[in-house]
């Protein structure tokens, strides 16, 4: 099973006039630049997580036989060489390539996810090795594969979107989903986050997934351990999941807010959190 993404982009502005600062378009192949992405590799069990925190089965490798470059595009591919055997990727910009606030895309296309894979694509603080999770913060642009989409028949329609913090030492969490009205397999989609210092708003093809809007505590919870910001801890193949990174159609791109732009941001997010509420019936 594949994973293939097109490019990634970082942006900054609001989404109709936007700056590009940084977007890759994987044309450099066959193998990732060395500058930008670096790797995780085995099963997490070296740094003290085992199965990396979510009890993963896979092995990470960079072997080309599961993460390649080709034909402008990223390919992740999730290999079982044996019955007990499974191997993936996991690329980083962990200590490459950080941000704070912008808009950050990619173009993914996903596998048919079966039960067991689940692709996703976040950013992680980039003082992870310091402060360790979630006191770096996490901030989830789209993860699928979760067991409620598979005990209710969405896996390959059910998107979810989560932020996770450390308050006081105690772990926690926000997060929400969309469901597709169509399978999202076998096709590219856009997957984007727009990072305010108001909220984190996460879309699927410009359909909204989640909204987090951020007091002062949340922010510090949240954002404080993200330094200059998230690394975009880029991908973590189908029978895991796809970290932090972003694009538009086809390359990963980030960019940011002027001040003068913040009342009206403000406006704009209250209106479509009161929509959301109706939605949900709230």
């Amino acid at each position: 099973r594949s994973i293939l993404i097109v490019a990634a982009t970082v942006m900054a502005g609001e989404a109709h006039a936007q700056t590009l600062l940084w977007s890759e378009e994987f044309d450099g192949g066959p193998t990732l630049d060395p500058a930008v992405w670096g790797f995780d590799l085995g099963d997490g069990c070296a740094i003290g997580i085992c199965g990396w925190g979510n009890e993963e089965f896979q092995q990470y490798t960079d072997d080309p036989a599961n993460v390649r470059v080709e034909g402008g595009q990223l390919i992740i591919t999730a290999l079982r060489p044996d019955e007990n055997t499974f191997t993936s990727a996991r690329v980083k910009t962990l200590n490459k390539l950080s941000l704070r606030y912008g808009t950050i895309e990619a173009r993914i296309k996903l596998p048919d996810l079966s039960d067991g894979l689940w692709p996703a694509f976040w950013t992680m603080g980039a003082n992870i090795n310091s402060v360790g999770w979630p006191a770096c913060g996490e901030l989830d642009i789209f993860e699928m594969g979760s067991a409620t989409g598979i005990s209710n028949g969405t896996l390959n329609r059910r998107v979810g979107s989560t932020a996770h913090w450390d308050v006081n030492g105690d772990y926690a969490s926000y997060g929400e989903s969309y469901t597709s009205p169509t399978d999202l397999n076998d096709e590219f989609h856009i997957y984007r986050m727009e990072w305010t210092p108001f909220a984190v708003s996460t879309y699927i093809d410009g359909r909204d997934v989640g909204v987090v809007l951020l007091g002062a505590q949340e922010w510090a919870a949240i954002a404080g351990g993200m330094d200059d910001l998230a690394n975009l801890e880029f991908i973590r193949g189908p029978s895991a999941a796809l970290y932090g990174a972003n694009a538009s159609s086809g390359v990963i791109n980030i960019t940011t807010k002027r001040s003068e732009e913040h009342t009206s941001e403000l406006q704009s997010l209250t209106n479509r959190v009161c929509r959301r509420l109706r939605e949900k019936g709230g």
